[in-house]
C-alpha cells in the first residue's frame, strides 16, 4: 500500500460525500467490487504492462475530478472510479501471495473500505467548514499534482 494507493481510496471517498444520495452511497461500493475484479485477474496473472502508470494515471484524474466540481458527472464518476480501482486491485493481486490469497484480499479489502471511511469523514468535515467545496478543490489539486508526480518520478 503505497501513497498512491492512499490517495486514490480517499479521493473516491471524498467524491462520494458531494453526490446525491444514491450516488454516494454507490459509489465506495463500485470501487471495492471493481477493486476484487482487479484483485481477481492479477491473481490470474494477467499483465497489465504500464501498470504503474496506469495507477499514477487514476490518481491523477481521481484529483481532477475532486478538484474540478462540473467534471463531476455520474458516468465520468463511475468510470474513472472503476477503472482506478481496478488497476489498484490488479496492483495488489499481482503482488500477492500465492497462499492465502483469500485472507489475503479480504484484508485489503476491509483496508480499502476503512480508507474510504476515512475519506468520507474528511469529506463531512470539509461540508461542516465554511469553505468546504474549496477545500474538497485544493485536496483534489493536491492529489492532481502527486498524480503527476507519480507519472514523472
Amino acid at each position: 500500500m503505497g501513497v498512491d494507493h492512499l490517495l486514490a481510496i480517499l479521493a473516491v471517498g471524498i467524491l462520494s460525500l458531494w453526490q446525491q444520495p444514491r450516488v454516494s452511497r454507490v459509489l465506495p461500493v463500485t470501487f471495492v467490487l471493481a477493486m476484487a475484479a482487479g484483485a481477481a485477474a492479477g491473481f490470474l496473472g494477467w499483465l497489465s504492462e504500464p501498470l504503474e502508470l496506469l495507477i499514477a494515471g487514476s490518481v491523477l484524474l481521481l484529483g481532477m475530478l475532486l478538484a474540478v466540481p462540473r467534471l463531476q458527472r455520474r458516468g465520468l464518476l463511475f468510470t474513472v472510479t472503476a477503472a482506478a480501482a481496478w488497476v489498484h486491485g490488479h496492483a495488489h493481486g499481482l503482488e500477492g501471495p500465492e497462499a492465502g490469497r483469500a485472507a489475503y484480499a479480504a484484508g485489503f479489502l476491509a483496508g480499502t473500505s476503512l480508507l474510504l471511511a476515512a475519506g468520507i469523514l474528511v469529506g463531512l468535515i470539509c461540508t461542516e467548514l465554511r469553505q468546504g467545496r474549496r477545500i474538497q478543490q485544493v485536496l483534489g489539486a493536491g492529489a492532481t499534482l502527486a498524480g503527476l508526480v507519480f507519472l514523472f518520478a
